[in-house]
């Protein structure tokens, strides 16, 4: 061959050589954008999941608050249920206090 065959082989040679190295550079690329949106895409389920658990929480947070304030509510009722008990108890003649403080009594136990 001569010295310009050869060149051009070379050259050949060189520029395959080259375009494989791009290829396999196209390919690792492609990986790579995948890795990518997978990590997104996880980034994104994760945010997700992150705002749904704080949603349920507060949720949790409501319903707690409530129950506390029903159980706050029922026993003030109660307090003052029992307060006019002992009124009852003091102020009423005695003769009225034991059919009352009976009766009373008669109605917590059904209740």
């Amino acid at each position: 061959m001569t010295d310009t065959g050869k060149a051009q082989s070379t050259l050949i040679a060189e520029r395959d050589a080259a375009e494989d190295r791009l290829k396999a550079a196209e390919v690792a690329i492609r990986e790579l954008e995948l890795r990518l949106e997978e990590g997104s895409r996880e980034f994104t389920d994760m945010g997700v999941l992150r705002q749904r658990i704080s949603e349920e929480m507060e949720d949790e947070r409501k319903q707690y608050q409530k129950e506390l304030a029903e159980r706050e509510f029922t026993a003030d009722q109660t307090r003052k249920k029992y307060q006019g008990i002992a009124f009852f108890y003091v102020y009423l003649p005695r003769d009225n206090m034991l059919s009352s403080y009976t009766a009373e009594l008669a109605q917590l136990s059904e209740g």
